[in-house]
C-alpha cells in the first residue's frame, strides 16, 4: 500500500481529485479519501521489494537518489489500474 499510495497516480487522484487546496497545501479529508480507488491485485510482492529497497538505500544516505525505484513503482501501479498510455501522460502532466 505504501508504493501504491506514493506513487505518481496517488498523488495526482489526490492532488486533482480527492483533495481541496487550502492556502498552500492540500486538505485531505475523509469525504474526498472515500472515493481513493484501491486496486485489487493479489501481487504486490514486486512493490513491496522496491518500496524495501527505497528504504534500505535512504536509511544508508536520506540524501540518496532513488527516483528510478520510484519510477519503477508507477509503472507498475500504471498497471494495477489499468491506465492507457493517454492516460499515464496525463498523471506524467504531458497532457
Amino acid at each position: 500500500m505504501l508504493g501504491v499510495l506514493n506513487s505518481s497516480v496517488a498523488m495526482w487522484l489526490f492532488t486533482k481529485l480527492l483533495a481541496k487546496l487550502q492556502g498552500d497545501f492540500f486538505e485531505p479529508s475523509a469525504i474526498f479519501m472515500e472515493k481513493f480507488p484501491i486496486p485489487v491485485t493479489t501481487d504486490v510482492s514486486q512493490i513491496e521489494k522496491l518500496v524495501e529497497r527505497i528504504l534500505t538505500a535512504k536509511r544508508g544516505n536520506p540524501q540518496k537518489d532513488v527516483s528510478a525505484l520510484e519510477q519503477e513503482i508507477d509503472e507498475l501501479v500504471y498497471k494495477l489500474y489499468g491506465l492507457t498510455k493517454e492516460e499515464i501522460a496525463i498523471v506524467e502532466g504531458q497532457k
